[in-house]
C-alpha cells in the first residue's frame, strides 16, 4: 500500500468512440501484465536468494528493486534460447505462468499491492460507462518475454475467448492493443480467416504501436520478444545509427555484429526466427483505429562511452514521437489505407506520451487548469518516511508558495493513501500563519491514519511500510494481525514479530517512525476526509509452518476499502471540534481504495472544493 502524489490532479478518461456499445478485449504491451513463478533451483546466484518457493509474484515484485533482489529476480526471469529447437525456456528449476487470463486485474495493476497502475484508469472508465469487468470487458495477459511464434497456446486461448464473448453476448469483439500488444493483435488477426474476422471482430484499436520496431538495449538479453522488436529493415534508413559507441556504430545492417559485441549471439538467431512475424505489415482485415502520440522528443540514437554496454547512454539523438516510440515507426499503420476493404482511421495526439495513451484526458485540465502550472504533482521517495525526506518538504513548501503567489490565492492539497500522512506531517511542521496564507484546504482520499493491516505482508520492502503498521493506540489490543502455528501477533507484539521474521532492524525502524503522526495533531486547515467502506479488507493473516517464507493460507477481512481498514480511515473524525477550521467527512460505501479517485462523487466533491469561495 502506497500513495499517489501529495499534491495531485484527479484523472479522468474520455470515451474512445470505437468502444461504445461493443465488447472490449485488451492486450497489454511489453511488461504490461503480471507474471508468477514457482522455483526449486539447484543453484543460486546469491545466498540471499530463495532456493525453493511456491507460486509468487515475479512481475512486479517490489523486492526486485532491492540491491540483492535484482540479481535474484533476473536469474528467475531470464530465458534461455535453444538454437536447435528455436524455442526459449526458463532457467532450470523455474516455472513461470501468466495469472488471470480473461480477467482485467493482471493488466490493471502490475503488482498485487495495486501500486503500479497500467490499464486501470481505462478499465474503470469503461465500467463507469456500463461495461462489466471480466464479462463485457476482458483482459488477455500473456508471457511478453516471448514473441508470438513461441506463444501458440496463448493465441489459441485468445481465439477461444473471442468466440466465447461473441457467443455469450451475440456481438463482435473490439480488440485493443497497446505498444507491443498491437503486434500481437496483428499477428493473431493475420492467422485468422477473413470469414472468422468478419463474424467475430468489430475492429482493432491500436494505441502507440511500434509498427516499424523500436530499440531497448536493456531488455535484449532477457526476452525473446526484444530482438523481434528491433527496428524493421524496410522502415528505417540503412544509414540510421541506432547505437553509437567509441568503437562502433550500429545500423539495422549490423545486427549480427551488434549481438556479437553484446556477447549475446543468441539474439541474432532469435531475430532471424522472429523478424518476419509482422515485418510485412499485412493488413489486419478488420476496421482499424490507429492512435499515437507525436510532438515529443523521442530517442532514436543512443550514444555510449567506453563503458558500453554496462552503463547508461551518455547522450541521445532525438526525433519526433511519443517519448518512447518515434512517429516514423508508429505511422506505418497508414500503409493499410487503401490496402484493405475495411476503413483505417489514423489519429495523432500532439503531446501525448506513450503511457498516457491508456489514461488519456485529465479532468482538471478540462476544468480550465493547466498541467504543471496551476495543477501540479509532488512525487517523492515513498520508500522513506517523512523524517528522511527533509529536502522534499523544503521543495514542497517552496512550490506551494510559488503557486499561491502566481495564482493570487491559496492552494488546495489533494492526497491519496500514504500521501495523506506525508501531507499531515508537512502541515504539522508549518506555522499557523503560513497555513492561513497559503493553504485553502486539504482533501484526503483513503488515508490510513492509524496504519493498515495489509502492510504486514510486505514488512521488509521499505521504511515507510513499517511506519504504516497498525497503531496500537487505535487497533484493539486483542485483535490478532498475524497468526502462525506457534505464535499470535497483535499491534502490541511488533518487537517479537520482527525478531521472529529475522528482521530485528524492523523494530528499531518502527520505534523511530511510529510517533511521526501517530498523535494525529489537527492539520490546522480546512479538511475534507473521503474514505471507502463496505469492501472486504484484510485484517488478519494466517500462515502455515512455512511462515514467514510463504504466502498466508487464509486472510480474514473486516470493513474498509479493500486496502485501508475502516477503523483507520475514520480517525480524521477526531479533528472535529479540535481546530477552528472545518472538518468534513464523507464515507463512500462500496468504494475501493484506488477506484475512489475515479468515482464521480469524489471528482464532483473535489471540483466543488476547488471552485467554492
Amino acid at each position: 500500500m502506497c500513495s499517489a502524489n501529495v499534491f495531485a490532479a484527479v484523472l479522468f478518461l474520455s470515451a474512445v468512440p470505437a468502444f461504445v456499445g461493443v465488447l472490449a478485449l485488451q492486450l497489454p504491451g511489453n511488461l504490461g501484465n503480471r507474471l508468477e513463478a514457482k522455483i526449486d533451483k539447484p543453484t543460486l546466484v546469491h545466498w540471499m536468494c530463495y532456493k525453493k518457493m511456491d507460486w509468487f509474484s515475479l512481475w512486479i515484485d517490489l523486492n526486485m528493486f532491492m540491491p540483492i533482489g535484482i540479481d535474484c529476480w533476473i536469474d528467475n526471469f531470464k530465458l534461455k534460447y535453444n538454437r536447435t529447437t528455436q524455442r526459449s525456456s526458463n532457467s532450470i528449476g523455474v516455472d513461470i505462468r501468466v495469472p488471470g487470463f480473461g480477467k482485467t486485474h493482471p493488466i490493471e495493476f502490475l503488482d498485487t499491492n495495486r501500486l503500479a497502475g497500467y490499464f486501470h484508469t481505462m478499465v474503470q472508465y469503461l465500467v463507469n460507462m456500463g461495461y462489466v469487468r471480466d464479462k463485457t470487458i476482458r483482459g488477455a495477459p500473456y508471457d511478453w518475454r516471448r514473441a508470438p511464434n513461441e506463444n501458440g497456446e496463448y493465441l489459441a486461448k485468445l481465439k477461444k475467448l473471442v468466440e466465447e464473448m461473441y457467443d455469450t453476448y451475440q456481438q463482435p469483439v473490439q480488440l485493443l492493443g497497446h505498444s507491443m500488444g498491437c503486434h500481437y493483435v496483428l499477428y493473431f488477426l493475420n492467422q485468422q480467416t477473413q470469414a472468422w474476422k468478419d463474424k467475430y471482430i468489430k475492429g482493432f484499436l491500436s494505441l502507440g504501436a511500434p509498427w516499424g520496431g523500436a530499440i531497448k538495449i536493456r531488455e535484449m538479453q532477457r526476452m525473446a520478444s526484444s530482438p523481434w522488436m528491433l527496428p524493421f529493415l524496410d522502415v528505417w534508413p540503412k544509414d540510421h545509427v541506432f547505437i553509437s559507441t567509441p568503437n562502433a556504430n550500429y545500423t539495422h545492417q549490423d545486427y549480427k555484429q551488434f549481438f556479437s559485441d553484446l556477447d549475446f549471439e543468441d539474439g541474432w538467431h532469435i531475430w532471424q526466427d522472429t523478424k518476419n512475424l509482422t515485418f510485412a505489415m499485412e493488413p489486419p482485415g478488420v476496421e482499424v483505429w490507429c492512435l499515437y502520440g507525436v510532438g515529443m522528443p523521442t530517442p532514436v540514437t543512443y550514444i555510449y562511452d567506453d563503458k558500453y554496454p554496462d552503463s547508461d547512454p551518455v547522450d541521445y539523438v532525438y526525433a519526433d514521437g511519443d517519448d518512447t516510440v518515434d512517429s516514423l515507426s508508429m505511422s506505418q499503420c497508414k500503409r493499410w489505407i487503401g490496402q484493405q476493404e475495411q476503413p483505417v482511421h489514423v489519429t495523432e495526439f500532439r503531446g501525448m506520451p506513450h503511457l498516457d495513451m491508456v489514461f488519456h484526458y485529465k479532468a482538471m485540465v478540462e476544468w480550465g487548469y493547466t498541467r504543471d502550472d496551476d495543477v501540479r504533482g509532488a512525487p517523492y521517495d515513498w520508500r522513506k518516511t517523512p523524517n528522511e525526506n527533509k529536502a522534499y518538504f523544503l521543495a514542497l513548501q517552496q512550490m506551494i508558495e510559488e503557486m499561491a503567489e502566481k495564482a493570487g490565492g491559496p492552494v488546495v492539497l489533494i492526497a491519496h493513501s500514504m500521501g495523506n500522512m506525508y501531507t499531515l506531517y508537512f502541515l504539522n511542521h508549518q506555522p499557523q500563519a503560513w497555513k492561513d496564507h497559503y493553504i485553502k484546504a486539504f482533501v484526503a482520499l483513503g488515508a490510513p491514519w492509524a496504519g493498515v493491516a495489509k502492510t504486514l505482508r510486505v514488512q521488509r520492502s521499505a521504511t515507510s511500510t513499517i511506519w504504516l503498521f497498525p497503531y496500537a493506540s487505535v487497533w484493539p489490543k486483542d485483535l490478532i494481525l498475524v497468526q502462525t502455528p506457534t505464535s499470535n501477533y497483535t499491534a502490541a507484539d511488533y518487537e517479537r514479530f520482527f525478531t521472529d521474521v529475522g528482521f530485528a532492524e524492523g523494530w528499531q525502524i518502527r520505534q523511530d517512525t511510529e510517533s511521526l503522526v501517530s498523535e494525529l495533531v489537527p492539520p490546522g486547515v480546512a479538511v475534507h476526509c473521503l474514505y471507502g467502506s463496505g469492501v472486504p479488507t484484510p485484517e488478519t493473516f494466517r500462515y502455515s509452518d512455512k511462515f514467514p517464507d510463504a504466502e498466508p493460507t487464509a486472510v480474514e477481512t473486516g470493513d474498509g476499502d479493500g486496502t485501508v481498514n475502516l477503523r483507520s480511515a475514520k480517525q480524521c473524525g477526531r479533528w472535529l471540534g479540535q481546530q477552528p477550521q472545518p472538518v468534513k467527512l464523507l464515507e463512500l460505501p462500496g468504494n475501493e481504495h484506488i477506484d475512489m479517485m475515479l468515482n464521480y462523487t469524489t471528482v464532483a466533491y473535489i471540483k466543488n472544493v476547488l471552485f467554492s469561495p
